[in-house]
């Protein structure tokens, strides 16, 4: 909420009112946000956006309901990376401008693996530790149908994951 502080030592944040400054700016000047099927379809060339367009993406989502709050305020469309084995995702706040995709469910952890940007479980776990993972992180968010986005822990991945993502249904990676 807008009194919380933002302690950057134990996570990684943006104060509300930045955050907010930074929403009401885009909205004053005239710049569209994307939802994650209008950035597949841009993506897959089948609809054009004006220059001013932007996707707006959170991570993990331990304060989920300050993004909901001001993307309501601001008709503002977000997604949410959520790791869903940390969250209870029975309490995310939803309305018509928050979207929920996976950030796994519990291989968020870094420093496990060689290579990457920080050794992320997706560059060596079994594969069907993967692939239950991520089947458990879109159940969680309401299906394959609806959970097609992924935003990849740590930045680290490589060929497989890239593979085992698309085995489970996964279109769009980040």
């Amino acid at each position: 909420k807008e009194n919380e502080k933002c302690n950057s030592s134990v996570y990684t944040c943006i104060p509300y009112k930045n955050f907010e400054s930074h929403l009401n700016y885009l909205k004053e000047n005239n710049y569209l946000t994307l939802t994650m099927e209008e950035l597949e379809l841009f993506m897959d060339k089948k609809i054009q956006v004006p220059k001013k367009t932007v996707v707006i993406t959170l991570d993990d989502g331990a304060r989920n309901y300050n993004a909901a709050e001001l993307a309501e305020k601001y008709e503002t469309y977000m997604t949410y990376f959520i790791i869903t084995g940390t969250y209870d995702t029975t309490k995310l706040v939803h309305n018509d401008y928050i979207d929920y995709q996976s950030h796994t469910d519990s291989l968020h952890k870094n420093y496990r693996c060689s290579g990457g940007n920080q050794g992320g479980l997706l560059l060596c776990e079994k594969e069907s530790v993967i692939l239950k993972d991520l089947a458990l992180s879109q159940e969680k968010l309401g299906g394959k149908e609806k959970v097609f986005a992924f935003a990849y822990p740590f930045y680290d991945f490589n060929e497989r994951a890239i593979k085992l993502l698309k085995k489970e249904g996964f279109r769009l990676g980040f």
